[in-house]
């Protein structure tokens, strides 16, 4: 088994001041997402499965100070495949592969 951590930045006109990061990415165990931003803002999670739907996976709103800062996501149960987290701001969205064994 290999394990590769994304670092995708996102610190694009979509999400200006953001930067996350997914790891462990592939996963069979909890992900962390890192998140640097230069202030303070609320992140909306979204998971969606490879087709597109939205996965019925309750991923808890995130307020986050200016700094940088990791979140544990809660996928206990989510079942092995691809998926998309997308994190919303009031200023935009960035997509983020998620891979699951």
């Amino acid at each position: 088994t290999t394990n590769v951590s994304v670092f995708v930045n996102t610190d694009t006109p979509a999400l200006p001041g953001l930067q996350l990061a997914l790891s462990p990415n592939p996963s069979d165990g909890p992900v962390r997402l890192r998140v640097t931003a230069d202030r303070r803002a609320h992140l909306r999670l979204e998971l969606y499965d490879a087709t597109g739907r939205r996965v019925n996976h309750t991923l808890p709103p995130l307020d986050i100070a200016a700094g940088a800062a990791t979140h544990v996501l809660p996928l206990t149960g989510l079942a092995p495949g691809s998926y998309w987290l997308h994190v919303r701001t009031d200023t935009g969205t960035a997509t983020l592969p998620l891979y699951r064994q």
